[in-house]
């Protein structure tokens, strides 16, 4: 029980984790091509 438990705690700990990362990477991602777009335009 106290392993299960531990294990749903870092499945969650896990999905936050890429959540976040892949929000930042969004960000990351539209900053580059708004910045591109500024300078070819």
């Amino acid at each position: 029980m106290f392993a299960e438990q531990m294990l749903m705690k870092m499945q969650r700990i896990v999905s936050g984790l890429t959540l976040n990362i892949s929000a930042s990477s969004w960000h990351v991602v539209l900053e580059f091509a708004s910045r591109t777009c500024r300078r070819s335009s």
